[in-house]
C-alpha cells in the first residue's frame, strides 16, 4: 500500500528549484517546488509553480545543490495515478534531473564556481571581443576629435 499505483504519465519541465525540504513523520519524502521564467533570468514571465516529491537521497542532493548555486535545470518526472502516504505533490514523482544553460545567478548573488577548460575558453573568448570593442571605440573617439579640429578649421 505505500508504494505508487498506476503511472499515469510522465514528462519533463524546465525550471529552478526554489525550494526544497524533508518531510513526514512515518513516509519521509523530499518536497520541492520549482519555477519558470521570472527576474532571476531575465525572461520576464512569472510562470507557476511545479511542486515534486523525492523518494531518493542521491537525487534529493543533486536538486539541492542545483537550488544552491541558482541552476536552471531539466526535470523527469512520472505521475501515478494513487499513493499511500507519499506525496505532497498531487502524486508527482521526480525522476532525474539535468543542468541547462549554465548557472542563472545574478552577479550580486553569485558564488565561487570553478572554471572548466571549456568554461574558460569561452571567457578568452569574450575578453578579447571586449578588447576589440575598447580598441574600436577607442578609433572613433579619434576620428571625432579629428572631425571636430577640421570643423573649427
Amino acid at each position: 500500500m505505500l508504494t505508487g499505483c498506476w503511472d499515469m504519465g510522465r514528462g519533463e519541465k524546465i525550471g529552478a528549484i526554489t525550494r526544497l525540504q524533508k518531510t513526514g513523520i512515518i513516509c519521509q519524502t523530499w518536497e520541492g517546488i520549482s519555477q519558470r521564467g521570472g527576474i532571476n533570468n531575465g525572461s520576464g514571465v512569472v510562470g507557476g509553480e511545479f511542486h515534486f516529491t523525492i523518494e531518493n537521497d542521491e537525487l534529493a542532493k543533486k536538486v539541492q545543490q542545483a537550488m544552491e548555486n541558482q541552476q536552471e535545470v531539466k526535470l523527469s518526472y512520472q505521475k501515478e495515478g494513487f499513493t499511500f502516504c507519499r506525496s505532497d505533490s498531487d502524486n508527482i514523482f521526480l525522476t532525474g534531473i539535468e543542468a541547462v544553460n549554465g548557472v542563472s545567478t545574478p552577479p550580486e548573488q553569485s558564488k565561487e564556481i570553478s572554471i572548466t577548460p571549456k568554461a574558460a575558453s569561452q571567457n578568452d573568448v569574450t575578453i578579447e571581443i571586449l578588447k576589440q570593442n575598447q580598441q574600436m571605440l577607442a578609433n572613433q573617439e579619434a576620428l571625432l576629435e579629428e572631425l571636430k579640429k577640421m570643423k573649427s578649421q
